[in-house]
């Protein structure tokens, strides 16, 4: 059975250099170059997922450039596939290792959570991200219609949608330097709500309301902090 490690390469040249040095030998490495022609997360992976499946990989492995895996990171993530299970996401850590995301999160109205501590999950995060052949010919990969943000979220949904449960390797460490952004882009969360909800209208307007609140409470709490 093999596997195929799919990489985005993007302005991180050192951070990709270290992520590849601690893959294990038993993995066939695709390296998308995403620097002269910045094509997007989704757009990117397609690219190397569509590689890895003409190599016939068994497995793709989705993983940031700026992440470095265990030694048994790969071994604890492929223990955790079954038949029904179409992906398997990992403990992401920060540097000084806390816990930047533990597996995936959840979606409420009008925004994304992470989970910190092992809970219920509705996505998987694509940082560090197992997905079975069957399951990618299945979904198609990520919809390119995500520049960023969302798409690991709407792949999920959409596996979840095709029968498929989602999994998280709770021994299946990753350490993150690049950290993750909070899933901000105004355009991929109206893309997602609008494929997922039929109240799509009432999660944008939410959304948008606390969006609003968020900008008013930033110089509030910037001057406290000046204060301190």
């Amino acid at each position: 059975m093999m596997t195929a490690v799919v990489i985005l390469d993007y302005k991180a040249p050192e951070l990709l250099k270290s992520c590849i040095e601690a893959l294990p030998n038993s993995v066939q490495v695709i390296i998308v170059d995403n620097n002269a022609t910045n094509r997007g997360f989704a757009a990117g992976c397609n690219i190397g997922i569509k590689q890895a499946l003409e190599k016939g990989a068994d497995y793709i492995w989705l993983l940031n450039n700026d992440a470095i895996v265990r030694p048994d990171t790969l071994e604890k993530l492929l223990a955790c596939v079954a038949p029904d299970i179409g992906a398997v996401g990992s403990v992401v850590l920060n540097p000084d290792g806390s816990v930047q995301v533990w597996g995936g999160g959840y979606v409420r109205l009008g925004r994304s959570r992470r989970l910190r501590s092992p809970g219920p999950y509705s996505w998987l995060s694509a940082c560090c991200l197992l997905l079975t052949r069957e399951a990618i010919v299945a979904t198609g990969g990520f919809d390119e219609g995500f520049f960023m943000y969302w798409e690991d979220v709407d792949l999920s949904f959409r596996l979840k949608a095709a029968g498929y449960k989602l999994a998280v390797a709770h021994d299946a460490f990753v350490t993150h330097f690049g950290g993750i952004e909070p899933r901000h882009s105004p355009r991929s969360l109206i893309r997602f709500f609008r494929k997922h909800s039929a109240l799509w209208p009432i999660h944008v307007l939410v959304a948008a309301l606390l969006g609003i609140k968020s900008r008013i409470r930033w110089p509030e709490l910037k001057r406290r902090e000046a204060k301190v």
